[in-house]
């Protein structure tokens, strides 16, 4: 719009102009989205959206990778018809494709931040900085706002151009492309704003990975990837049985890690969630031993996406011996931070969550954008609408 040539939606933090955002969550199983307004009084949720991504034929795992990139065409075009053209479109990739890493910096000037940042984590990346769109958040600031942290992310360019080739092709192209981790992180910073902050983790599961980060006093400060998800729960029960895939995959979807009648069940869950445990444990104290004054860890956040283990919270907070509780998502209407308008409760919203803070994302992250030139392209049609 020419409004935003001279006054842009939001300056400084604070919202001048209403508008909609499409937040966009790519899962492995699913593509979720939510449509909200963006409005100066709150926000609010209009509608929420969910689309399976087609099972890969047999001959085409092969070329498991492109399959998987195609694959997200029908979907996406599916969400193209179901939502009218939105100001702002911001999608959200996997974490796992992103290289994460912090840095201090001795200013906190976003401006010359840009400036220096390729240069100062280039030498900590697996692949050339000319290879990779490269941006970062702001993560915390000293008393006095000379100085601050930030985590860098970088991902490599080819993976984004086949992604928004993909998106093109679909004709619904994101005007920035998010991570999904700063997604779920931004909703538990909005929620916690009133709070005072503490050392908090945040695990999030996936059916073949989790991650665990740590959130020191509110800020986001170290991740780590798991090769341990929802399903290697089913592997570990199909190998300690020998029953079926499928019977163990129902089993497993009625009770879960929670105790049932048969032995064999509860000794092959036990084994799995006390392995995942483990490198969970590890990850927590490797974190606490590189910040600050090795701080203790109030409690845990677990979201489940693209995935539902019954009992998760409950088990793993008796292995780990640290409060553990599923994401708050009835916190985002008691405390109004959104305004629900779709037809689904707020407790229903739980596996939007990332789809969710992609579309709300916090002030603080706005400009976060990983699609370099490619999204700055898109992001200049909005001027001419």
């Amino acid at each position: 719009m020419i409004r935003e040539l001279f006054l842009p939606s939001l300056l400084k933090g604070r919202r001048y102009f209403s508008e909609s955002s499409l937040g966009i969550s790519l899962e492995p199983t699913n593509i979720r989205a939510v449509l909200s307004q963006l409005t100066p009084a709150g926000n609010i949720v209009e509608n929420i959206f969910s689309y399976s991504i087609p099972k890969p034929e047999k001959k085409e795992l092969e070329n498991n990778s492109t399959f998987q990139l195609t694959s997200l065409i029908t979907p996406l075009q599916k969400l193209k018809k179901a939502v009218h053209q939105p100001d702002n479109i911001r999608l959200s990739i996997p974490s796992s494709l992103v290289v994460l890493k912090e840095l201090e910096m001795p200013f906190c000037n976003r401006d010359k931040i840009k400036m220096v940042v390729e240069y100062e984590v280039e030498p900590l990346l697996p692949f050339p900085i000319q290879e990779a769109f490269v941006d970062f958040i702001i993560t915390s600031k000293s008393l006095k706002g000379k100085s601050c942290r930030i985590i860098v992310a970088a991902v490599r360019k080819s993976d984004v151009e086949k992604l928004l080739d993909v998106c093109q092709e679909a004709q619904l192209i994101p005007h920035y492309i998010f991570v999904d981790l700063f997604a779920a992180y931004g909703l538990l910073q909005t929620i916690g704003r009133k709070e005072k902050p503490h050392t908090t983790a945040l695990i999030e599961i996936e059916p073949h990975t989790t991650k665990v980060a740590m959130l020191e006093i509110g800020a986001l400060r170290f991740v780590r990837n798991i090769h341990y998800g929802s399903l290697s729960f089913i592997e570990s029960l199909q190998n300690a049985t020998d029953l079926p895939p499928e019977e163990c995959k129902q089993k497993f979807e009625v009770y879960g890690v929670q105790t049932s009648k048969n032995t064999d069940y509860n000794s092959a869950i036990d084994s799995a969630i006390n392995l995942l445990a483990k490198d969970i444990i590890f990850a927590l104290d490797s974190f606490r031993m590189q910040a600050t004054n090795f701080p203790e860890i109030r409690n845990v956040t677990i979201l489940q996406r693209d995935c539902f283990v019954k009992g998760f919270a409950s088990k793993l907070e008796k292995i780990i011996n640290l409060k553990c509780h599923d994401f708050p998502t009835e916190i985002l209407t008691t405390k109004n931070i959104i305004e629900n308008k779709s037809t689904s409760r707020a407790s229903d919203l739980s596996p939007y969550v990332t789809a969710l803070g992609t579309a709300i994302v916090r002030a603080s992250h706005n400009e976060f954008d990983l699609g370099g030139d490619f999204t700055a392209q898109a992001s200049k049609k909005l001027f001419k609408r």
